[in-house]
């Protein structure tokens, strides 16, 4: 089926245009026929959507995603969210996230629960004739291998300059060796979708579309193993590298239990299937078993050590810009969370969400007791598993 007049794509990634995001989307490209589509979902929040800092970087991912890959047809989704229409969402959203009920969990299952939607503007690229093709999923193995390769090499990632950043890609030898590496089980969709030209991509926008992708892709559990969080620095100073580990170790403990559940709940709330390649088990397995050095050096500046080997990976896979971003939280990304406000703070029936916000999108005053100097009132977010789990139990999550 379509949206406006679009035939659908039947993969969608939840796409910031950060490191995690571009990752999955040029493997994704890898995965797929030449002639599907991959929808890349970008969401956004308050009157100034456009200025929001994943829009801005969402578009310079697609800008080089189809520069690496110009034969790709790929279709950027703007998901804009007012706070009426957020506003409106609450009761419903609320619902879904239970038994989590932090400011934090309401921001990020807000966004990804309008991700999820993926009702939005399109940006296209180009047009093209309808042929029959053959969607492939390959099997787990490919990832494990391409993290693989990438740990094996000692040396430093190089940085390039913007000129060789807008032409350089993979060497004919890097991209046999990737598409030997997908080449697995795999299960066929019979599809049909447009050919795209192989150059001079044109964009243009479609006002009305919603994403008719089966298939979400998301990034979850990248930074909680390859020490993408600020906090790892602040560990890593104090304990070294034995302290790093061990928190490492245990944000991949209670990551099912503190985010999963939540996250699978408000994306299936649209019949959509959320895919979390960072924690395919083959994945976690090779990291787990991978010198800490190789997987992240935070004696390096931000933008080159932290998420390693995953900026090895990216630029195995021929994106430079993108492999030295920083990690920026979906929550401050897409403007939905006023920094101000403690994110373990309780989200009840009391709270007025335009205190919450960001002030971009309200007018009205945080009060004092959610501001982070309050922080001691509510704990931590990550604390407490066991009285989390006693939680979902007690609600059949």
């Amino acid at each position: 089926s379509a949206s406006g007049g679009v035939p659908r794509a039947r993969v969608g990634v939840l796409f910031s245009g950060g490191l995690d995001s571009m990752v999955l989307a040029a493997m994704a490209h890898e995965h797929l026929p030449a002639a599907e589509p991959i929808d890349l979902i970008n969401v956004a929040f308050g009157p100034d959507a456009s200025q929001a800092p994943d829009r801005l970087t969402g578009l310079n991912g697609f800008d080089e995603l189809c520069t690496v890959h110009p034969s790709r047809r790929w279709r950027f989704v703007q998901v804009d969210v007012t706070l009426a229409e957020l506003q409106r969402r609450r009761s419903h959203l609320q619902a879904l996230l239970a038994p989590a009920g932090t400011v934090m969990d309401f921001n990020i299952g807000a966004a990804l629960w309008f991700g999820a939607r993926a009702r939005g503007r399109l940006l296209l690229t180009s047009q093209g004739q309808v042929e029959s093709s053959v969607c492939r999923y390959a099997d787990g193995q490919h990832h494990s291998a391409l993290f693989a390769r990438a740990a094996s090499s000692n040396s430093a990632c190089p940085r390039l300059g913007p000129s060789q950043a807008r032409h350089s890609g993979p060497s004919a030898e890097e991209r046999l060796h990737a598409r030997l590496l997908l080449d697995g089980t795999r299960i066929q969709l019979e599809v049909t979708w447009p050919r795209p030209r192989a150059s001079g991509a044109t964009a243009s926008e479609v006002e009305v579309y919603e994403s008719g992708a089966c298939v979400l892709l998301l990034g979850m559990g990248a930074d909680e193993q390859m020490a993408g969080y600020g906090r790892h620095r602040t560990i890593f100073r104090k304990e070294g590298w034995a302290g790093l580990a061990g928190e490492l170790q245990g944000e991949r403990e209670r990551l099912w239990l503190r985010n999963l559940g939540r996250d699978d709940r408000v994306v299936s709330d649209h019949g959509r299937e959320p895919r979390h390649p960072y924690l395919d088990e083959q994945v976690v397995g090779l990291l787990s078993a991978t010198p800490l050095h190789l997987v992240c050096d935070l004696r390096q500046q931000q933008g080159i050590g932290d998420k390693l080997i995953l900026r090895r990976v990216a630029r195995a896979l021929g994106l430079t810009h993108s492999a030295s971003l920083q990690k920026r939280a979906i929550q401050f990304g897409t403007r939905i969370a006023n920094k101000n406000v403690c994110g373990a703070a309780v989200l009840d029936d009391s709270v007025d969400l335009a205190e919450v916000v960001h002030p971009s999108a309200s007018s009205v005053s945080m009060r004092a007791s959610l501001s982070k100097k309050h922080r001691a009132q509510w704990g931590s977010t990550r604390a407490a598993p066991q009285a989390y789990a006693l939680a979902c139990d007690e609600t059949k999550v």
